[in-house]
């Protein structure tokens, strides 16, 4: 008999086999469960609302921190942006900086026009001051994302060094931001730390837009520069440093780059700008090496929409449209525009859905949430004003339509734009706007909304006329009795009334003030048919406020209401 005397019985050769596949598998699965849950784990979106006053905050969409820090802090780190948490901050005045970022954590706004860091005019800029908006993360070499807000009112924006060791390297990547009102930089740039910036406004800033020191060379994709550098210091400062700047307008400065110190030099390489008003190219301490590279150079008026309300989107007419080079950034047309905004046609929709937000804002004294809210009546008119859109319909005929964008132009004149303050009435903690910088936002986008629905009764009542010209009708003009809202409105001290009758009458067009009181008798005389059209002035008698302008003609009489403001 053949007998085996290594000790490895068949059998049990098997059951170790099969322990081993076991063990394997287990090992395994432990392994896809580890994984699993470190990828959950690094996938978390943490979530800030300022209008959460429920006392309770976990970070959720249902109970979400009411502050910055707090969602910051919640937040877990990670290798990549990818893997790291993601903080998102609902629209409100979030009010106090220092507000130090974490290790790939992104921190994204709701959009700068809706989302605000208020630094309250401090100028405390050393260690943790509140002074600076946003700071870099605690690491050895820390990375930094900012998207979709406004920074204001302090001394700098953003302070990208490495907090951890100075001269590491560090990154730093901001978005679709505006910063303004700050007492010295925008972003201050130092060595080691690599910053690339898209899409972004810099507007009244003292010092520098940018300010970079012996880093990595810096670069500025579609951004605004304007009314920058009131003390000379250049819009782009730089010492011993380069700066890519592409696709981008800078305007109303008086130094377009600076060299600190005399022993400083700098470089600006240039794709694709628009340069315009401004005084000097360089400044130089001790004619330091420098160089402006450059390709592609407009020197023209951007033509902004209106900068004095800080609106830099391009007109329709402006000579940046098309005029950039493609960097990876959505574009439409033939190319990319030149600054932070792409052109694109304002939807009249969307102009009354932003105006529908929150303003929440954190208190001033905790950087808590204030609950003092001001929405539900605001959004009860706005939907109201979108119900008003909605009844227009394409197949609908031309002078139907006309009827409806005029009473949706009335209710946006009378229910939106008449809430300038709590001086006319009404509950300042409910539907009317209360504050400068709430009558900074709404005022603009109800403008353009305005302009909007103004623009389509101008086409569609020249389309009637051109097919009323070309149709075989009567040599006699059919005018229906008619009203129009004033305009401007609310205006000061004079607006136009215009007006139509349908037949020769005497005609009284009278002004009542809220009371119901007679302040005025714009016409009182016999007229004929037709079109009518009257400029009312105000002049010093009239106090702001809300009036009533009335028109009799015959049996018909029209009432709508106008405002002065002072």
């Amino acid at each position: 008999m053949k007998k085996n005397f290594s000790g490895n019985h068949p059998g049990r050769e098997q059951a170790m086999k099969d322990k081993s596949k076991r063990v394997f598998s287990l090992v395994l699965l432990v392994l896809a469960v580890l994984v699993s849950f470190y990828a959950s784990a690094k996938a978390v979106t943490i979530y800030v609302d300022a209008v959460n006053t429920s006392g309770t905050e976990d970070g959720t969409q249902a109970y979400p921190f009411n502050t910055i820090q707090e969602g910051i802090n919640a937040a877990q780190e990670g290798d990549s942006f990818e893997s790291a948490d993601t903080v998102k901050v609902a629209p409100g005045i979030y009010y106090g900086g220092g507000i130090r970022l974490k290790h790939n954590v992104r921190l994204i706004g709701s959009g700068p026009e809706l989302t605000i860091i208020d630094c309250l005019n401090d100028t405390y800029y050393c260690q943790n001051g509140n002074g600076v908006a946003i700071r870099l993360p605690y690491h050895s070499e820390p990375r930094g994302y900012l998207e979709g807000f406004t920074l204001r009112n302090g001394w700098s924006g953003i302070y990208a060094s490495n907090p951890y060791i100075f001269w590491q390297p560090a990154y730093l990547e901001v978005r679709n931001c505006i910063f303004k009102n700050f007492v010295a930089t925008g972003i201050s740039v130092y060595p080691g730390v690599q910053v690339k910036v898209f899409n972004t406004v810099f507007e009244r800033i003292n010092y520098s837009a940018i300010d970079c020191c012996m880093s990595p060379p810096v670069e500025l994709n579609n951004v605004t520069i304007n009314n920058v550098a009131y003390i000379n210091n250049g819009a782009i400062r730089l010492y011993q440093d380069t700066v890519y700047l592409t696709n981008s307008n800078i305007s109303n400065v008086p130094v377009l780059f600076s060299v600190m110190s005399k022993w400083g030099n700098g470089t600006v390489v240039g794709n694709n700008n628009c340069f315009w008003n401004y005084l000097t190219e360089w400044k130089l301490r001790n004619n330091n090496q420098h160089e402006f590279i450059n390709s592609n150079l407009l020197y023209t008026d951007p033509k902004y929409i209106d900068t004095t309300s800080g609106d830099y989107r391009l007109q329709p007419v402006s000579p940046c449209l098309d005029k950039g080079v493609d960097i990876g950034l959505p574009y439409s047309g033939s190319a990319p525009d030149l600054g932070a905004y792409e052109y694109e046609e304002l939807n009249t929709r969307k102009l009354v859905e932003n105006l529908a937000c929150s303003y929440a804002e954190t208190s001033l004294n905790s950087f808590k949430n204030s609950a003092e809210e001001r929405i539900n009546a605001l959004e009860n008119k706005f939907t109201a004003l979108l119900n008003k859109l909605d009844e227009i319909d394409e197949t609908q005929e031309t002078g139907t339509k006309i009827v409806l964008y005029r009473d949706a132009l009335d209710k946006l004149l009378n229910d939106l734009w008449a809430k300038a303050d709590g001086f006319f009435g009404g509950n300042p903690k409910n539907d009317w706007i209360t504050t400068r910088e709430e009558q900074e936002r709404f005022y603009p986008i109800v403008q353009q909304l305005r302009k909007n629905i103004e623009n389509e009764i101008n086409k569609l009542t020249a389309s009637l006329t051109v097919k009323e010209q070309s149709a075989p009708t009567p040599n006699i003009i059919q005018t229906k009795n008619t009203l129009s809202q004033n305009y401007p409105n609310p205006f000061n001290p004079a607006t136009t009334i215009e007006y139509a009758i349908e037949k020769d009458c005497q005609v009284t067009l009278k002004l009542y003030n809220v009371a119901g009181q007679l302040v005025a008798t714009v016409v009182d005389e016999y007229q004929t048919v037709g079109k009518h059209k009257v400029v009312f002035d105000a002049g010093e008698s009239l106090s702001r406020g809300i009036y009533y302008y009335q028109l009799k003609a015959g049996n018909f009489v029209a009432t709508k209401k106008m405002v002065v403001l002072r």
